[in-house]
């Protein structure tokens, strides 16, 4: 009995192997729902800066704007029907970037020399019960004892967000010329932390003998939203004649921004300065859909240690 068993088991396996099946399985993404601030470089003032100054700056910025809807390319577009008698079709603006209405944060600016400065700092936001944690960290260089002063930044941003993102798979099976199509919904839900880059430009007035003086900066910086990273890979089953093709649509999404921030500074005494701007930002990466300017009205106050 066992020997007629072991060749039934070795028949089977043969006849098996002379027949060829293919999965093609395809992934787009769904609707995604993202919830995170806009992670805006720091506003860094150069006005009697010199070796040794440590400057300390609580900040507060306020969105304007409760949550920007865009359209992300590869998006599954046809409908599909669920098991409890209802359909599903991945909406034309398929992304939703829900925005917190009040960012809070503290900036640190050591200059480390007359000209060279390092910088970091932390900021904290919510939205709905989710904390959401982001930062910066940098080096600056500025001009010394010139009106205006000029300081050029780099860094990189850190943000923690919130994602619910919908993933269709399209999956072809293909055995002996005949073809079956199944499809597939997937609801994950998740937060993770990205790390960005920045540049900054800043020229501002330096004129220690008025309590006001102008500054205005010119930002460039991007913000990743979701991993995505579109690949196509391939398995190749040889012992059971199966071969698995799979392409992940799921594009990244990065946002890059290019803004303009224009501001005034009050010099209560020569430990604290009042800091106030509107920063006008414009989207030029990757939400193509979203038109919009974007404006987030911002103020600090500098405390020199």
């Amino acid at each position: 009995m066992s020997k007629f068993i072991f060749s039934v088991l070795i028949i089977g396996i043969l006849f098996y192997g002379c027949s060829t099946t293919t999965v093609q399985q395809t992934l787009y993404l769904g609707d995604v729902k993202v919830d995170a601030p806009i992670t805006l470089p720091p506003t860094h003032v150069t006005i009697n800066k010199i070796a040794g100054d440590i400057t300390v700056s609580p900040k507060f910025m306020f969105n304007t704007l409760k949550y920007i809807d865009s359209s992300i390319e590869d998006r599954y577009q046809n409908t599909i029907g669920l098991p409890d008698k209802t359909y599903y079709r991945t909406p034309e603006s398929n992304l939703e970037w829900r925005l917190p209405a009040v960012v809070a944060g503290v900036d640190i600016d050591a200059a480390a020399s007359n000209n060279f400065a390092v910088f970091g700092g932390i900021q904290y936001s919510n939205y709905g019960n989710g904390d959401l944690i982001g930062g910066n960290f940098g080096i600056g260089i500025y001009s010394q004892g010139k009106n205006p002063a000029a300081r050029f930044d780099v860094g990189m941003s850190f943000q923690k967000y919130f994602y619910d993102a919908v993933t269709i798979v399209q999956t072809k099976t293909t055995t002996d010329g005949h073809t079956v199509e199944d499809l597939f919904m997937f609801h994950d839900r998740g937060n993770t932390t990205n790390l960005n880059p920045f540049f900054s430009f800043t020229l501002n007035s330096s004129n220690e003998e008025e309590p006001v003086n102008y500054f205005l900066s010119l930002n460039y910086f991007t913000q990743k939203l979701l991993n995505f990273e579109p690949r196509e890979h391939y398995i190749d089953y040889t012992l059971f004649g199966t071969r698995v093709i799979t392409t992940d649509l799921r594009s990244e999404i990065t946002c890059g921004f290019l803004s303009i921030c224009p501001g005034l500074t009050y010099e209560f005494n020569d430990k604290m300065r009042f800091v106030g701007s509107v920063k006008i930002l414009k989207e030029v990466l990757s939400l193509k859909s979203f038109g919009e300017w974007i404006i987030i009205p911002s103020i600090q106050m500098d405390f020199h240690l």
